[in-house]
């Protein structure tokens, strides 16, 4: 990550307009020369503005091939363990009927396992879920548990019923602990193993447990 460049927010902002899902873009020459990697045959480039140019070309990712990648980016969201598909089926279910969050599976970057969102549109939704369609049951799962999180929590607001409280004045790294202990607390107590420590010691980066972090809402979310 850090031999990445330092983009301007602004084209951040363009490259996430064009590819939701993309965490990692560079240059087809950033890409050979830093990170040993070459475009696909059909890589499909992003648009950003350049310095005495119009526009630039980058690319996402999954738009190129090369060496393998870090075990951290390839098995990042990856839950092992005893599995019952009834519990993933059943979650599903129940965030759509009794309190109206619908969850899609489909193929997002290879390093986006999920997300969550407000519905748009008719109403009928209050919030969105969005799974990557190419994790085995068990690693979409737990990215459930941890969007969920996100929503039960009262990260993105609250609903109109108050179904749950609004906290969206909580900083990246608290929602992140948060949604993550709280989907840690889920799946180990069905046995299953999932990279939530290392997940959750990013955030920390050696600093102690920030103080906005609500142990007691992450034990009522992981009930």
């Amino acid at each position: 990550m850090a031999r990445f460049r330092d983009y301007a927010p602004y084209n951040n902002m363009l490259v996430c307009l064009q590819n939701p899902t993309c965490s990692f873009y560079a240059t087809e020459r950033d890409w050979q020369d830093r990170f040993g990697r070459t475009l696909k045959e059909d890589a499909r480039p992003l648009l950003i503005l350049a310095p005495m140019h119009p526009v630039m070309l980058v690319y996402a990712l999954d738009e190129t091939d090369g060496k393998d990648l870090p075990e951290e980016l390839d098995s990042y969201a990856s839950y092992q363990g005893q599995w019952n598909p009834d519990w993933l089926q059943r979650t599903v279910r129940n965030a759509a009927v009794h309190d109206r969050i619908r969850v899609d599976f489909k193929i997002l970057s290879s390093t986006n396992a999920g997300f969550a969102t407000l519905a748009r549109g008719t109403g009928e939704w209050k919030m969105r879920i969005a799974i990557h369609s190419q994790l085995d049951e068990p690693s979409q799962f737990g990215t459930l548990c941890h969007e969920l999180g996100h929503i039960y929590l009262g990260h993105l607001g609250t609903d109109r019923e108050h179904w749950w409280p609004s906290r969206t004045d909580l900083d990246v790294r608290a929602v992140e602990i948060e949604a993550e202990s709280t989907a840690f607390l889920v799946t180990t107590r069905l046995g299953l193993v999932g990279s939530s420590a290392a997940y959750v010691s990013r955030y920390l980066d050696g600093r102690p447990l920030p103080s906005s972090v609500s142990l007691d809402q992450v034990a009522k979310g992981g009930q």
